[in-house]
């Protein structure tokens, strides 16, 4: 049987089991994270917990929609398992139900639902750091060395707060879909994050001038970059090269891949794969229950 259930009602720990021992673990479904990007999540859950799906669901002049939540990339079905077809049609089917309009990013694309093929970039850290470096492409490799030449000084630690104001100030207005507002959710994904000694945050320094910052997650063995950003004078020094690139030697050893997040614009995944990244697909699905109208007689 597979039910509704919201946040205040799910079993969190038993949830949480769902999808750490998932065959498709993912940081985004995690109950402490949702709880912080978008509180009053429910989820659609299959037999004690067998299985499961985030489902966002709001409600506006009566009609109830699900969009993916702000910086949650995937909503998809977790399962220990592969699923059964029948049970991958049952979930379908009563998703597509469920809201008037649907948007969610998953794993495999829903049967029923209209998807489209999106792209992150993941970097496998099997390898030694000399074997990493040496995926660099070209221009990666000169803006790190002319950070190197500029005297740039790189700082780890946990002042999340200047990775927001770098972001707000030099990033927030060139993505459409994040509004100033949308910041105060970064500050509260960040703070759980840092509650659980589950992160970190990377700066670029011109002697005492932040000129690059960026915000990591670790879970499971693997690095999340969230969000950073670079000043001006960082873009032009090659500051975030440096920063991801310090990142990277920094945690060699400690994760097995490093998650970029990734896009798909072709200038944003074209950084990410100077490092020797390459991209991992996902699915955006949609469904819209179209009203019927009916004629006057």
């Amino acid at each position: 049987m597979i039910q509704l259930i919201h946040s205040t009602d799910i079993n969190k720990e038993k949830w949480d089991a769902l999808v750490y021992n998932a065959n498709n673990p993912s940081l985004f479904g995690y109950s402490w994270y949702l709880d912080a990007a978008f509180p009053g999540w429910s989820a659609f859950v299959y037999d004690d917990y067998k299985a499961g799906i985030i489902f966002p669901l709001r409600k506006k002049m009566r009609i109830a929609y699900a969009y993916n939540p702000l910086f949650v990339r995937e909503c998809g079905i977790f399962s220990s398992s592969p699923l059964p077809d029948p049970l991958r049609i049952e979930f379908a089917r009563i998703l597509s139900s469920a809201a008037r309009l649907i948007h969610l990013y998953t794993f495999d694309p829903i049967q029923g639902f209209t998807c489209n093929d999106r792209s992150c970039q993941w970097l496998a850290m099997s390898k030694n750091q000399q074997q990493i470096t040496n995926g660099y492409n070209e221009n990666t490799k000169r803006n790190i060395k002319k950070s190197v030449h500029s005297g740039h000084s790189v700082l780890f630690n946990h002042d999340y707060q200047t990775v927001l104001a770098m972001f707000e100030q030099n990033k927030l207005h060139e993505i459409d879909n994040l509004k100033r507002k949308d910041m105060q959710t970064l500050s509260n994904i960040m703070q759980a994050t840092l509650s659980r000694a589950s992160g970190f945050a990377a700066h670029v320094y011109n002697n005492d001038v932040c000129i690059a910052s960026g915000f990591f997650i670790r879970h499971a063995r693997i690095l999340l970059y969230l969000k950073g950003a670079a000043s001006p004078e960082g873009k032009k020094t090659g500051a975030m090269h440096r920063l991801i690139h310090e990142t990277l030697m920094a945690e060699h050893g400690t994760v097995n891949y490093v998650d970029f997040g990734g896009s798909n614009l072709p200038s944003v995944a074209r950084f990410y794969k100077g490092f020797g990244a390459s991209d991992f697909h996902y699915s955006a699905c949609r469904h819209t229950i179209r009203l019927t109208k009916f004629r006057k007689t």
